[in-house]
């Protein structure tokens, strides 16, 4: 779709979680962000050799985001585990 389709929809549902207090965000993340999982490993199978790199670090980042919601979510002391070994290894 056009930025200009997506953009207004993008503010709206950031707009959205502003009003979610942390365990409320982390469960949105948990439970919400999944399916953006779904969709950009849709992406790494129909897009050109040249885009996969940047399509693999998107989905990597964004399961890393789930998984440290999810640790977040059960009170576990390395809940940024996930989001450190992410940042750690990208190039």
């Amino acid at each position: 779709r056009d930025d200009a389709v997506l953009m207004p929809l993008g503010a709206a549902e950031a707009k959205a979680q502003l009003g979610l207090g942390w365990t409320e965000l982390m469960t949105f993340i948990a439970s919400g962000f999944p399916v953006y999982v779904e969709e950009f490993e849709a992406l790494e199978r129909m897009a050109p050799d040249s885009d996969i790199p940047a399509l693999k670090r998107l989905t990597r980042h964004e399961v890393a985001t789930i998984d440290f919601a999810r640790k977040e979510i059960a009170g576990a002391p390395d809940a940024i585990a996930p989001l450190r070994h992410f940042l750690a290894t990208q190039p």
